[in-house]
């Protein structure tokens, strides 16, 4: 995935040639479907993530404790859907875009890229047995902050 993301910023780079253009916008993948790349580490609690309906895609992933990824959705734009989780402390982050480039590019230089905030923290506490909604920003009833933490890199 890495070479497809330096391919398209060749190709990017060299656009006056006759098909630069073309070769770039190739590099590019369909959108997962909603729901989808999803994985979880337990069933004890349910997470569900709401997407506000403004064009753009969200590819969120959890981490444990001791910084491990832990679970990861793909959410199309204004959908829903859930992840099984063990109860435990979590940290989540988040890539919005609209054009995808893989599990390891996502959205490439045009997404964004943030850590999701709780109040000021980074960490969520999700308890054994529980059913929580983390509704994203860019609607009025959102109910996570959240902070920019550059590329897909970051993620």
């Amino acid at each position: 995935m890495l070479v497809i993301k330096i391919m398209k910023e060749l190709y990017d780079s060299i656009s006056e040639y006759k098909d630069a253009q073309e070769k770039a916008q190739s590099c590019e993948q369909p959108l997962p479907e909603n729901g989808s790349l999803k994985s979880g580490n337990g069933t004890s609690t349910d997470l569900t993530i709401k997407v506000p309906d403004q064009n753009e895609s969200v590819f969120l992933k959890l981490y444990d404790a001791d910084g491990n990824a832990v679970g990861q959705v793909f959410i199309r734009p204004g959908k829903s859907t859930t992840v099984n989780m063990k109860g435990g402390t979590y940290t989540m982050k988040v890539a919005y875009g609209t054009e995808w480039y893989g599990e390891i590019d996502l959205f490439g230089t045009v997404g964004s890229y943030q850590q999701l905030l709780n109040g000021s923290s980074t960490t969520f506490k999700l308890d054994s047995g529980y059913s929580y909604t983390l509704t994203l920003g860019g609607v009025s009833d959102g109910n996570v902050g959240s902070k920019n933490i550059g590329g897909a890199g970051g993620m």
